[in-house]
């Protein structure tokens, strides 16, 4: 059963991270012109930047996402759903995790998860909720920087500074009707990684550099809408190795419903759940 909770506890963890710190980037006075029609923009690095001002402007939005991770002869494939408020710090998802071991045994996991603040909900099978507090984990990750909107719009410019940025094969397409444009990034790892240290605190460093973590062969694409110029897919594949241990990842998020009413509450008082 630890073995599911920490799943669950690092599935959310990495939803955080790659939901709310590259996509919902909280409010900004900076937002793009969301009617420059398509044709004017003939650089897909000026897509890229004023993808990244559009998404400075939502608060909240609904995401579904897909991803897989192969390590040490283990396979976890997720699917995953549900909403964030940004502004107001607040995460919920539902989860469906299948781990298949190298003899072909397989190990289901379904959870529900909040992160409000920095408190996390976790509940797996059904099971009673299970409280966790952001600074409780392993290094500094208090709530004020995991959700800061300034600095997640860092990490937007950091992503596009570390990468070579271009059009797919096709400069447009089409995503359930509606006209995207396709972005791919070519990120240099160590780049990226610099790039993020700085906006660590020592005792993180220290950590990072304790654990040898390095990221290689990452590449990212981003279906940015023609109209809007809001993100509303992502695909992205990264090898991460930490301890001497590579894991491979891929993962594909979907977003909608920007900007409307969401309702994210705790599932249980906080004084009432188990620690």
């Amino acid at each position: 059963m630890e073995l599911r909770k920490r799943v669950a506890l690092v599935a959310l963890l990495v939803l955080l991270v790659t939901g709310a710190g590259c996509i919902g980037q909280g409010a900004s006075d900076s937002v793009a012109d969301t009617t420059t029609p398509a044709e004017e923009y003939d650089n897909a690095t000026a897509v890229q930047q004023a993808a990244a001002e559009a998404m400075a402007g939502v608060d909240t939005y609904t995401f579904s996402m897909e991803m897989t991770m192969e390590a040490d002869n283990i396979t976890m494939a997720s699917q995953s759903n549900g909403s964030a408020d940004i502004e107001q710090q607040r995460l919920r998802q539902n989860q469906s995790v299948v781990m298949t071991s190298a003899q072909g045994q397989n190990i289901t996991l379904n959870s529900s998860s909040y992160l409000i603040g920095d408190t996390m909900y976790i509940s797996t099978e059904g099971q009673s909720w299970e409280t966790r507090n952001l600074s409780e984990m392993a290094g500094p990750m208090d709530a004020d920087t995991m959700w800061n909107q300034s600095s997640q719009v860092r990490q937007q410019r950091q992503l596009l500074n570390a990468s070579d940025v271009s059009f797919g094969d096709e400069k447009t397409t089409t995503i359930d009707g509606q006209e995207v444009y396709v972005i791919v990034l070519d990120i240099d790892g160590e780049a990226l990684m610099n790039a993020t240290m700085q906006e660590m605190d020592s005792q993180m460093q220290q950590q990072m550099s304790r654990s040898g973590i390095q990221y290689d062969n990452i590449s990212a694409t981003q279906y940015v809408a023609t109209d809007s110029m809001r993100i509303v897919k992502t695909e992205m594949t990264v090898d991460m190795t930490m301890d001497g241990r590579t894991m491979h990842q891929e993962m594909v998020m979907t977003f909608d419903n920007f900007n409307e009413n969401v309702t994210i509450e705790p599932p249980v008082e906080t004084n009432e759940s188990s620690v």
